[in-house]
This record gives structure tokens, C-alpha cells and sequence, in this order.
């Protein structure tokens, strides 16, 4: 599937991807750190999603780690 295509991924999904806990991409999401993310839906029930394009991005570049996922995961499908 193209990565345009991609369905968004939740933080639990980028969590197990990146082997972090959801509290850790949270602390991140405060700092302006890791990888983008953007909201679905207004005030505070939005949901948080990630484009894998973004998280992929991220892996590469801030934890010098192949495309592959972290210790071999890969990403939901």
C-alpha cells in the first residue's frame, strides 16, 4: 500500500512500534518532540493520530534506526 495510503496510526500503535510506553510519546507531544502527530475531532476528546510516513521519519532521523522498526517490529497493518 502507498504510504499516502496508509491508515493514521493511534498512540498505542506508535508506542508499541517505537517500544516506548503511550506516556512517554505523550511527555513528547508537550515538548515538541518525536514524531508529528495532529488531532481528529475538537476539544478534549480528540483523538491523537500519527501518519506512519511521520513516524518512520522520526525513526530514522533522532534514533538512527533502519526503516525495519525497532528491534525488528514492525508497524500495525
Amino acid at each position: 500500500m502507498p504510504a499516502s495510503l496508509e491508515r493514521p496510526w493511534t498512540p498505542a500503535e506508535v508506542a508499541a512500534f517505537l517500544s516506548v510506553k503511550t506516556d512517554t510519546l505523550k511527555h513528547w507531544r508537550a515538548r515538541n518532540f518525536g514524531p508529528k502527530w495532529y488531532k481528529l475531532g475538537g476539544g478534549p476528546k480528540a483523538h491523537v493520530r500519527y501518519h506512519p510516513g511521520s513516524v518512520r521519519k522520526f525513526v530514522k532521523a533522532y534514533m538512527g534506526i533502519s526503516s525495519g522498526g525497532v528491534s525488528g517490529v514492525r508497524g500495525p497493518s
